[in-house]
């Protein structure tokens, strides 16, 4: 058997109508024929909704098989479980990221506050159009970018 013969023989031992199941997994009713038909390929999360409506393990539903379907099986949840945990780390990456990026903006504010506090405090500071009012008196011609 397969394993969408396997998925039918257990349902129907199970006394559970195609519609129920097909409530239970989320899917349209009309749709749900093509599971037990090998018309769907069917994926390892779809896979665990059937084994957990029907209340089995999805071992149970390979059951029949041949050991090279449960060996690519096992390859799949275990790409499943790296890119699960692939995830999480790039999750916490991008919080540090975050929290790295707000301490920054804090740290170049806190800075600019400062410079603006000084710069109002002290009594020497020429704003754009002093410095080029006293170039000119001196006679030097200054470009905008080297003020």
């Amino acid at each position: 058997m397969n394993i969408a013969e396997n998925i039918k023989a257990i349902r129907e031992s199970k006394g559970i109508k195609q519609s129920e199941l097909a409530r239970a997994l989320g899917v349209e009713p009309t749709n749900y024929p093509r599971i037990e038909k090998r018309d769907k390929r069917l994926t390892i999360e779809m896979l665990e909704k059937i084994a957990k409506a029907l209340g089995v393990s999805v071992y149970e539903l390979l059951d029949n098989n041949s050991n090279q379907d449960i060996v690519r099986l096992q390859e799949l949840e275990n790409k499943v479980l790296r890119l699960r945990t692939a995830n999480k780390v790039l999750r916490k990456k991008n919080d540090l990221l975050y929290k790295l990026m707000s301490l920054f903006h804090r740290q170049s504010n806190l800075f600019i506050d400062e410079y603006n506090k000084r710069i109002d405090e002290d009594d020497d500071y020429m704003d754009y159009e002093e410095i080029k009012r006293q170039a000119k008196e001196l006679g030097l011609d200054i470009e905008e970018d080297e003020v």
